[in-house]
């Protein structure tokens, strides 16, 4: 299993490498390539034991060949001026969380959870690092401590949330492999926990109002 730290990288890899291509009007790359691409510079540059290229190419059901992804790799590297390194929400997020505290570390995982939704949120990739973390950590506080502490300060409503993440507290919402990552211990069950929070604290709502 790869590293968080891994799936930042090859994201922000891949937005760059996008903002490159529209720059200089190509519009016959091949999203999948790219995106294993960036996933292979990631690695090696986060993994301690990075995958092999094989490994990679499983992923896409050997649609590609090895001479496909090294030279879409040295096509990344090469528009990138070699700029790989860059500093990911995630650092930030670590910094600020630095607590053994029980408590912190389900707010970090809840934090965690909302980062990685907006790596789909184009608007959201506009902002720095810090800003993101500082934003994501913030919204975390806000839902876990009120939850915990049965507060009624309702800074972020349901619908806000919805607004601000997308539509992503439906029906459908379960099965969503993000939320199913979330669900493990390892992240404290924070997308089962907000899941209550949102869903279930909003049906009560609506059923009162009627």
């Amino acid at each position: 299993m790869l590293s968080q730290e891994t799936l930042y990288l090859s994201i922000n890899l891949f937005d760059r490498y996008i903002q490159k291509i529209i720059i200089d009007n190509k519009k016959s790359e091949d999203l999948n390539k790219i995106a294993l691409a960036c996933l292979f510079i990631a690695s090696k540059n986060e993994e301690i034991y990075s995958p092999y290229l094989n490994d990679i190419l499983n992923i896409s059901n050997k649609k590609y060949t090895k001479k496909d992804i090294t030279l879409k790799e040295d096509e990344i590297l090469s528009s990138l001026d070699f700029q790989v390194i860059t500093i990911s929400p995630l650092l930030f997020l670590k910094i600020f969380c630095q607590s053994n505290d029980k408590e912190m570390k389900l707010i970090f995982d809840c934090a965690q959870f909302f980062l990685e939704l907006c790596l789909i949120e184009p608007k959201f990739c506009e902002l720095k690092s810090s800003l993101q973390a500082s934003i994501c950590l913030y919204l975390a506080r806000k839902c876990i401590l009120n939850d915990l502490r049965k507060n009624n300060i309702k800074v972020w409503t349901f619908d806000l949330i919805k607004n601000f993440f997308g539509n992503i507290y439906t029906k459908n919402y379960m099965a969503m492999p993000l939320y199913i990552k979330y669900m493990n211990f390892e992240y404290s069950r924070v997308s089962y926990k907000l899941k209550n929070i949102f869903i279930e604290k909003n049906n009560e709502k609506n059923i009162k109002t009627k």
